[in-house]
């Protein structure tokens, strides 16, 4: 779990307004069951422990960069 005023109280940012980018494919994870997103926590639900490591990518800024993507390793 992610308690959202928390990040934003350590980081010094307003969560919404940061990860405007992120949040929609946050917001399609949860419609696939994967996560749980409200304005107070993002939680990761039993069904998406198993793509954890896809959900945490939606953070990286360097993979919105089609040439970065290509040196990480791909999820199985």
């Amino acid at each position: 779990s992610l308690p959202i005023n928390a990040f934003e109280s350590q980081f010094g940012i307003e969560f919404g307004q940061y990860f405007k980018y992120e949040l929609p494919m946050l917001e399609s994870m949860q419609k696939d069951g994967l996560l749980m997103l409200d304005t107070e926590s993002i939680q990761i639900t039993p069904q998406g422990r198993l793509l954890v490591r896809n959900i945490c990518q939606i953070f990286d800024i360097y993979r919105r960069n089609d040439k970065a993507k290509t040196r990480f390793s791909r999820t199985i």
